[in-house]
C-alpha cells in the first residue's frame, strides 16, 4: 500500500493552517516509528509567531516537555503555552503510553529509553524529524528538554545519549538518577551504555557543550522512592524489566539526596549545570514551574 506524503505548513496555504489543525495547539499525532510503542505527541505552534523560514525569519526555538508517570502530556504542554507565546517558541509533548511491549502491567518502558528492543530516545529523534517536515519554521536540530519525575529521567538519561540535539535541559527530581559512573551499570550507572544502545556512548566532552543543566528537586521531596509499592512489587518479584534492573534490591537515596549527589558529579566534570532546590515544596511539579520557566526563558528569547 502507497504511504501517504505528510503534509506541512509548507504545502498548505497559510489561511488554511487552522482548520488543517497545523497551528495554536494541535491534536495528539500517531508516531509511526515504532508501532509497538503505540506514541504519540501533540504540539503548540504560536499562530502570531510561527512563519514560514525565510533570508528575516528566524525558527521558533522548540521546547520539549516530557510527561512523568501519569501521562499528563496534553497538560505538561498547556503548563508552558505562557512562556511560548512569550518567548515565539513552539512546545512538543510526546505521550508514551503503558501495557507496551507485552508487559499490560509495565509503567516504566519510556524513562530508561530502552525496552524489550523499543528504543524511546530514537522515538523522540523521528518525532523531531516528523516536527521538522510539518513545522518548517521550528528549529529541530537543537531542542530545549523539560521533564519532571519520570520525565525528568528521561531528559537525563536522553541528554546522556544525545547532547548534541539539546541546546539546555531542566531534570526535575528523578526517582531513579543514572549517575555518570563508569563502573556503575546502566541505568544506575553509565557502564555498558553501548551494548544497550547499540554502540552509543556516554561522550563528557558532548556533555560539556550543552549550554546549560538545570538540576532542580523541592525542599521537601525526601519521602522513599516508590514508597510502599516498591516494596510490595519486591516481596512478590513482580518488578517489570527496566524497574529491576534500575532498583533492584538496592534501597534508592530520596529525590533530594540523589539529585545533589548527581551536582557534584556533573561539577567535577566540568558540565554547565546548577542545583535548584525550591523550599516548601515536596514532589510537586507544578510548585517549582515557575523556577523551570525563569530557567527556560533567558536562552529563548
Amino acid at each position: 500500500m502507497a504511504t501517504t506524503r505528510l503534509l506541512g505548513t509548507s504545502d498548505i496555504p497559510a489561511e488554511h493552517w487552522r482548520a488543517a489543525q497545523l497551528i495554536d495547539r494541535t491534536p495528539f499525532i500517531a508516531s509511526t516509528f515504532e508501532p509497538r510503542a503505540q506514541a504519540s505527541y501533540c504540539m503548540y505552534v504560536p499562530k502570531q509567531h510561527y512563519e514560514l523560514p525565510s533570508i528575516t525569519s528566524r525558527k521558533l526555538p522548540l521546547i520539549v516537555t516530557i510527561h512523568g508517570s501519569g501521562r499528563r502530556a496534553e497538560r505538561a504542554r498547556e503548563s508552558l503555552v505562557s512562556l511560548a507565546d512569550r518567548t515565539g517558541s513552539a512546545i512538543l509533548a510526546p505521550l508514551f503510553p503503558t501495557g507496551v511491549g507485552g508487559d499490560p502491567n509495565e509503567a516504566h518502558n519510556y524513562k530508561f529509553l530502552a525496552y524489550r528492543g523499543i528504543r524511546y530516545d530514537l522515538i523522540l529523534l523521528a518525532m523531531l524529524d516528523e516536527v521538522a517536515a510539518r513545522w518548517p519554521g521550528v528549529a529541530t536540530e537543537k531542542v530545549f528538554l523539560v521533564g519532571f519525575s519520570g520525565g525528568g529521567q528521561f531528559a537525563l538519561r536522553f541528554f546522556y545519549l544525545h547532547p548534541q540535539r539539546i541546546s539546555a535541559v531542566s531534570v526535575g527530581a528523578p526517582g531513579v538518577v543514572t549517575r555518570l559512573d563508569p563502573v556503575v551499570e546502566w541505568p544506575r550507572g553509565i557502564q555498558g551504555v553501548g551494548d544497550v544502545f547499540g554502540g552509543l556512548e556516554v561522550n563528557v566532552d558532548k556533555l560539556k557543550e550543552v549550554q546549560h543543566v538545570q538540576l532542580i528537586v523541592g525542599g521537601d521531596d525526601v519521602e522513599n522512592v516508590g514508597g510502599g509499592l516498591l516494596q510490595w512489587l519486591r516481596m512478590r518479584n513482580a518488578m517489570s524489566d527496566p524497574l529491576s534492573q534500575a532498583v533492584g534490591s538496592f534501597q534508592l537515596p530520596n529525590r533530594k539526596e540523589a539529585l545533589e549527589s548527581l551536582y557534584h558529579e556533573f561539577l567535577g566534570a566540568g558540565i554547565p549545570s546548577s542545583f535548584v532546590v525550591v523550599d516548601g515544596v515536596a514532589h510537586e511539579n507544578m510548585k517549582v514551574l515557575p523556577s523551570i520557566i525563569e530557567f527556560l526563558e533567558p536562552f529563548l528569547t
